[in-house]
């Protein structure tokens, strides 16, 4: 019996089994360098995600502090964010306002002075309570 994939001269075998060899490597390298290029292009990918999706007024560091001081007769009935408008009912003992502010910036944009509703006697038209 014989080996018909084998050759008689020992160098011809030698250089048979180098080139694949060297294939294996090129093909291994190449493997590594596209992956790499992969996890870096997955990096730079989401992190101008994040940066194209975090506002500067949403950033931690920059969280607006105020404060509002209402009488002691009076309190905050209710709170509504409107974008940057910040919307605050206020009731008390000469009736109900409603107060808008920057909360960004502290700024009064508006005071709302709610009054009752009056009939035709010039009488509330609601109970009082």
């Amino acid at each position: 019996m014989t080996d018909h994939g084998a050759t008689s001269d020992p160098s011809k075998n030698a250089d048979a089994e180098a080139a694949p060899v060297d294939n294996l490597f090129a093909m291994k390298v190449l493997v590594i360098f596209l992956g790499v290029i992969l996890i870096g292009c997955a990096v730079a990918f989401f992190s101008l995600l994040l940066l194209m999706n975090n506002d500067e007024e949403t950033d931690l560091a920059t969280l607006p502090q105020m404060s509002v001081q209402v009488a002691l007769d009076e309190k905050i009935t209710s709170m509504t964010l409107d974008g940057r408008d910040l919307a605050l009912q206020i009731e008390g003992p000469e009736g109900r306002r409603i107060i808008i502010v920057d909360p960004y910036t502290a700024n009064h944009k508006a005071v709302i002075n709610l009054v009752p509703e009056l009939d035709n006697t010039g009488m509330s038209t609601k109970e009082p309570d």
